[in-house]
C-alpha cells in the first residue's frame, strides 16, 4: 500500500506547468478544413492561441502550452457558437458532438475539471429559469455537485459565471465563496466572489434603482430616472459578449411585443469602442435607448449594479424600485407579461 502511494504521489508531481495540454474532437456534420480555434478571454477580448482545421470526418486536434488550470474556448470558423472549456498543463481533454442545423451538442471529458463542467452545464436551463418549483431538484442537485468538487477551478468558474445574480442563489454563493478561499486561495475568482458580497446590498430587489446618467452615441446625456412612469429593463451588454448578441433577438421581440403596452430597454455597453458598439447595435436591429462612457466597463454604473458579467438585466418599475434582477429568455418574458398583463 506504502509503494501504491508513493507511485500515485510521484504520478501527480510529474505533471508540470510546461506539460503539454492535448485536446481531441470531433463534431460530426462539421464541413472538411473548418478552422478550429482555441481562444481565452483576456482584456476584455477572446486572444486566439492556437488553431488547426478539422478532416473529412469532423476530428481535429489542438496540443500545446497553458499558463495553468483556467477556463478557455472552442470556436468554429462556420459557427456562432463556442464551447467553454477547462484546461491545466497536462490536461488531456476530449470533445464529442453533432451538427445539426448550425446548433452543435456535444460532450467534454477526460479530467475532472471536464467531467464537473460537463455535468455542470446541463443544468444550466434550471439556472436561468429559478423561479419555477420544478427546476428546485435540479438547482439541489448543482449545489452537491459543486460542494462535492471544492478544489475545482471550473466550478470556481461555474458559480461566478452563472450563478451570480441569481437572488436565490446567494447564500449559497457566499458559502462557495468561504470554500474556494481555503482551496483555491490564488484564483482572481474567488476574491471576486468574497467582494461581491457587500457590493450587492445596494442593489437588492425592491430598492430604488441607482441613477444611470451617460451618453448616447450623440453625445446627448441620458439619465434612467428621466423614464419614470414605465417599466424599464437595464440591459447590460458589450458587442463582444458573444452570449449578449445571442440573446438580442429575444431582446428585440420584447420590446416589439410590449413597449407599446410601457416597456423601455435602456442598454449600457461596455465597449471601450464607439465603432463596435455602434456596429453591433446596427447589426443586431435594437431600436431602443443606448448609452456607453466607452470605459470598458470600468465605469460608475456598473459598479453602482454590481455588474460583475454580462449579460446583467435589472428590471425598474415605474416608481423607480428593483423589481428583478439578472433575468433571461423565457424567465424575462413570463415576468414581464405578468407585470404588463
Amino acid at each position: 500500500m506504502r509503494i501504491l502511494l508513493l507511485l500515485a504521489g510521484l504520478s501527480a508531481l510529474s505533471v508540470s506547468a510546461t506539460d503539454p495540454y492535448e485536446l481531441r474532437g470531433q463534431v460530426r456534420g462539421l464541413a472538411a478544413g473548418t478552422k478550429v480555434y482555441l481562444t481565452q478571454y483576456r482584456n476584455q477580448r477572446h486572444e486566439r492561441l492556437d488553431s488547426t482545421q478539422v478532416t473529412a470526418d469532423g476530428q481535429f486536434v489542438l496540443r500545446g502550452q497553458v499558463a495553468g488550470p483556467d477556463m478557455y474556448s472552442l470556436a468554429f470558423s462556420s459557427l456562432k457558437a463556442i464551447v467553454r472549456v477547462p484546461l491545466a498543463p497536462g490536461a488531456h481533454v476530449r470533445f464529442e458532438a453533432a451538427l445539426s442545423k448550425d446548433r452543435m451538442s456535444g460532450r467534454l471529458s477526460g479530467t475532472p475539471d471536464a467531467d464537473l463542467w460537463q455535468a455542470c452545464s446541463s443544468l444550466i436551463p434550471y439556472v436561468l429559469v429559478e423561479q419555477h418549483k420544478a427546476s428546485d431538484k435540479k438547482l439541489r442537485q448543482l449545489q452537491a455537485l459543486l460542494r462535492r468538487h471544492p478544489d475545482s477551478h471550473a466550478g470556481a468558474y461555474f458559480v461566478r459565471h452563472y450563478l451570480v445574480g441569481q437572488e436565490s442563489q446567494q447564500l449559497f454563493i457566499d458559502s462557495m465563496a468561504a470554500v474556494y478561499r481555503q482551496h483555491l486561495p490564488a484564483l482572481p475568482l474567488v476574491q471576486e466572489l468574497t467582494e461581491r458580497r457587500g457590493l450587492r446590498q445596494a442593489t437588492n430587489v425592491q430598492d430604488m434603482a441607482p441613477d444611470i446618467s451617460l451618453p448616447d452615441a450623440s453625445g446627448n446625456t441620458v439619465t434612467l430616472s428621466s423614464l419614470r412612469g414605465k417599466y424599464v429593463l437595464v440591459d447590460f451588454w458589450a458587442s463582444w459578449c458573444r452570449p449578449c448578441r445571442e440573446e438580442n433577438p429575444a431582446l428585440v421581440k420584447l420590446y416589439q411585443q410590449y413597449h407599446p403596452k410601457g416597456l423601455e430597454i435602456f442598454s449600457v455597453s461596455l465597449d471601450n469602442s464607439k465603432e463596435k458598439w455602434q456596429k453591433a447595435v446596427q447589426t443586431d436591429g435594437l431600436p431602443w435607448i443606448h448609452v456607453s462612457d466607452l470605459k470598458g466597463g470600468q465605469g460608475p454604473a456598473e459598479g453602482a449594479y454590481n455588474v460583475t458579467a454580462v449579460p446583467y438585466t435589472v428590471l425598474v418599475d415605474p416608481q423607480g424600485r428593483i423589481v428583478a434582477k439578472n433575468l433571461r429568455g423565457t424567465a424575462l418574458e413570463r415576468k414581464v407579461a405578468a407585470l404588463l398583463k
